[in-house]
Order: structure tokens, then C-alpha cells, then sequence
């Protein structure tokens, strides 16, 4: 009699087991199920590219940006994130620097091909500002250096353009 006992708890812990298994299966098949089925009503995509932190003064609000409708632009892509670059010599000065610019996120192509163009994104900022002195920067006004990226940026891209850069971030440390 004394094995009945544990051979019984065992098959009860078992049996309880399994049928947990059999509910967490139906609930992720269910719910797999239910999304796929209702994906477009809940309408957006699952994903958006958001600054991390509160805009700077150069950052318009995240629904509007200069010279555009505002009903079209939704989002500020900040997916380049912050870059710290060297300088060219003689003395080599960090930059520190947050690119962002406005985006229209739902269209998907174009918000596909940006994600895509990260590196490519960075690399341009980092040769751009690491072929420059410190002293030739300085002799630039931020508006030419963001129509620079900007022409720069737009070269890349074949699927639609961006209409203005932001800094977040810019500052150059000696």
C-alpha cells in the first residue's frame, strides 16, 4: 500500500501537467491564430522608430516638420543613434552627434529600405566628420553640415527622400 500512494501523487502532478501544456498551446495557437486574422484592424505597424529621449530645441514636434503637411509626416526616425567621431589630425577632437529626421512610417517600402540603410547612414556621418578638422567644422554653420548628411543620405536611397535632418545631439569635445 505504501507504493499506491506515490505512484498516485505522481500520476496526479502528471496529469496536471499535461493538461497545463494542452492550455498554453491553445492559448499560443490561438492567439497566433487571432493575429494573424486581425492584423490590419488594429491598423499601425507593430514597430516604430521613436526618439529615445525629450527632442532639442532643432527638432520640431514629432507631428510636424517644416514645409510639410502635417497629416502626412508621423515619426522621427532616430534609428542612427548617437555617433561619437574622431576628427581628422592634427588634433583630433570627438564629435558627438544624434541624427534624426521626419518620416512618413506608413509608407512601408520606404520605412524598410531606411531601417536597411543604418550602417550606411553612420558610415557617411563618420567619414564626413572624420575628414574634417576641427578648425574646418567650426569655419561651417550647422546648416551646411545637416545639407551636407543630407545630400549625402538621400544619394542612398531609391525609394523615397528625406526632407530635412535634425540634431539631437551635437557637440564637439576638445
Amino acid at each position: 500500500m505504501s507504493t499506491k500512494g506515490p505512484a498516485l501523487i505522481g500520476l496526479i502532478l502528471y496529469r496536471l501537467l499535461l493538461v497545463l501544456v494542452m492550455v498554453l498551446m491553445v492559448v499560443l495557437v490561438g492567439g497566433t491564430l487571432y493575429a494573424l486574422v486581425f492584423r490590419d484592424a488594429h491598423g499601425g505597424p507593430l514597430y516604430r522608430f521613436t526618439p529615445q529621449g525629450p527632442p532639442s530645441v532643432s527638432t520640431p514636434p514629432r507631428n510636424e516638420a517644416p514645409g510639410q503637411d502635417s497629416s502626412t509626416v508621423r515619426g522621427i526616425f532616430t534609428g542612427i543613434g548617437r555617433l561619437r567621431v574622431a576628427t581628422a589630425p592634427p588634433q583630433p577632437y570627438t564629435v558627438i552627434l544624434s541624427i534624426a529626421f521626419p518620416y512618413d512610417p506608413e509608407d512601408r517600402p520606404f520605412t524598410e529600405e531606411l531601417a536597411t540603410r543604418v550602417t550606411d547612414f553612420r558610415n557617411s556621418a563618420i567619414e564626413y566628420f572624420g575628414s574634417h578638422t576641427v578648425e574646418e567644422l567650426k569655419k561651417q554653420d550647422e546648416p551646411a553640415i545637416k545639407a551636407e548628411l543630407l545630400r549625402r543620405y538621400n544619394a542612398m536611397l531609391h525609394l523615397g527622400h528625406i526632407e530635412a535632418l535634425y540634431f539631437n545631439d551635437f557637440m564637439v569635445i576638445e
